[in-house]
């Protein structure tokens, strides 16, 4: 099948769920059958932005790799609202400094 990001963001719900409110956020699924084929949640994370939560979760579908950003507020939890992206996976090397 030949899709688009915006193709596969219209078929999911703003709070990222599908039919029977399965969602890959709350943890309830780390996959799900779509149309456009497997959709595995492969990381999700929160930070801060602006002063604002700020979500992000990175899927795959297929072999290719998605970004997207969201917030949260207490009021209302997660909202994706942010753009999708496709992303690559790149392996760095980290230096940390631990106590002695």
């Amino acid at each position: 099948m030949n899709w688009t990001v915006s193709d596969f963001e219209r078929y999911v719900t703003n709070k990222w769920m599908l039919a029977g409110n399965e969602s890959l956020w709350d943890g309830s699924v780390s996959q799900l059958d779509t149309l456009y084929g497997m959709v595995r949640k492969i990381d999700c994370s929160t930070g801060y932005k602006d002063g604002q939560e700020e979500r992000i979760m990175i899927l795959q579908i297929g072999d290719k790799f998605f970004k997207k950003f969201g917030s949260y507020d207490s009021w209302d939890s997660a909202d994706w609202e942010g753009r999708l992206i496709q992303v690559k996976p790149v392996e760095k090397t980290v230096t940390v400094y631990e106590a002695v």
